[in-house]
């Protein structure tokens, strides 16, 4: 039987131990005007705070107002919760839902993903209105079974064939491919 227990813990203490976490959700809403570099460093510290060895499965969820913040923050954010941690060595499933509100026509926002953070990774689900950029080792590329973008309305079909060049830089990676599913991706033309 599931059960559900609040954890208060200072933020000063240098660790928090979770033996038994083995999912892990966060949902960060950085759309009004305050100080929201301020929630984006306790996500950060929070989560630096927290050892998890099995830890298997991360939620990130994050709402960002796109005209307070440049595209460097958005990825500099992500890498900072991407960040390898030893006290999570298991981690290997992750959601990412991240969106950006407050377009203009004159700014279309950037993911730079640094996947090689999470070094066991296997299954990555993507749901963005950011324009995504891989980003990787040159001589290696995630060891991912299963991909899913929903709804990345820029990834256009430029994406897929350098997707699929790094998924076949290791015979043994891509032969343990599952399955790489684009659904509701309008500028993905897989026919």
């Amino acid at each position: 039987e599931s059960e559900f227990h609040t954890l208060v813990c200072d933020l000063l203490d240098p660790e928090v131990l979770l033996p038994e976490l083995k999912t892990l959700s966060i949902a960060i809403a950085c759309d009004h005007e305050e100080d929201s570099e301020g929630d984006w460093e306790l996500a950060t510290d929070f989560l630096k705070t927290i050892r998890a060895p099995s830890l298997t499965h991360m939620v990130l969820a994050v709402q960002f107002n796109t005209n307070r913040f440049p595209d460097e923050s958005v990825s500099e954010f992500m890498d900072k919760l991407l960040y390898p941690s030893p006290s999570s060595p298991n981690l290997a499933s992750l959601d990412i839902a991240l969106m950006g509100v407050g377009w203009t026509t004159v700014k279309e926002g950037k993911l730079h993903l640094r996947y090689d953070r999470i070094p066991h990774l296997t299954y990555l689900k993507l749901e963005t209105n950011l324009n995504i950029v891989l980003v990787h080792p040159d001589d290696s590329f995630f060891p991912i079974r299963r991909a899913e973008f929903i709804k990345c309305e820029k990834i256009n079909d430029e994406f897929v064939p350098t997707l699929f060049q790094g998924l076949r830089m290791n015979n043994a990676e891509w032969e343990a491919l599952e399955s790489v599913v684009f659904r509701a991706c309008p500028n993905v033309d897989l026919n």
